[in-house]
Formats: structure tokens, sequence, C-alpha cells
């Protein structure tokens, strides 16, 4: 009698483990294109950064009036080694970030809330790189 209960116990923490991973896989899922999204606004203004530091440097040489020039540029190339250092930082920190088959459930969740507390940051450079790319178009256009 008691081994025609216990099964019935052990199905529903199973389904009931089932579920909860699931429910974490799915946060993962969306927490982590979060991020990616974040940066990849940011990943293709990469050239567009380029072409604005060019653009500077022929404004710094030209011009005696310079100073805003090469504020503008500086924050650019502060912008560009910022989207670098994010990069080699997020790769260092989750290599195998899309890998989580197998994870069991407190990893996973480990993996989320890691995941979630690096949003700031990939949003911090992608405003970064935003904002400098627009206060150089000012200058320019100036």
């Amino acid at each position: 009698m008691k081994n025609l209960l216990i099964l019935p116990l052990i199905a529903l923490f199973v389904i009931g483990c089932s579920n909860e991973r699931k429910a974490l896989k799915e946060k993962h899922d969306e927490v982590l294109q979060e991020v990616f999204d974040a940066h990849d606004v940011a990943m293709p203004k990469m050239g567009e950064i380029n072409t604005l530091l060019k653009q500077l440097e022929e404004k710094i040489d030209s011009t005696s009036e310079s100073e805003n020039y090469i504020k503008a540029q500086k924050d650019l190339q502060a912008a560009h080694k910022h989207m670098m250092t994010w990069m080699q930082d997020f790769s260092s920190k989750f290599p195998d970030v899309n890998q989580i088959e197998n994870l069991d459930a407190k990893e996973l969740k480990q993996r989320t809330d890691s995941l979630i507390s690096e949003k700031p940051a990939v949003e911090a450079m992608r405003d970064h790189v935003l904002k400098s790319i627009s206060r150089a178009k000012e200058i320019l256009n100036n």
C-alpha cells in the first residue's frame, strides 16, 4: 500500500522539478536576449565611431578651436573601448552562455541571476556608445 502512495508523490515531484526548470530556462533565455539586444544596438555603431573619429581628426588638424573636437574624439574612443572591454568581460564570465542543458535548477538560477546583474553593464555600454556618437555628430554639425 505504501508503494502505491510513493509512486504518485515521486511523479508529482519530478513534474514539479521539470516545470520549475522550464520556467527558469524561459527566464534565462529572456534575460539573455535582453543582454544581447542591448549589445546588438551598440555593435553596429563601431563603424560609425571609426568614421566620426576620422572626421574629428580632420577638424582637429584644420582648426584652432579644436578643444571640443578633441573631447568628442576622446569620448568616442572611450565608448569604443567600453564596448570591447564589455565584450571581453562578458565572454570571460559566460564562455558557454548558451550551453545550459546540463545545468540543474540551482545552477540555472545562478546563471540567470548573473545575467540579470550583467544588464546594467551592457546598458551602460550601449548608452555610452549612443551618446558619444550623438555628441560627436552635434559638434561636427556646428
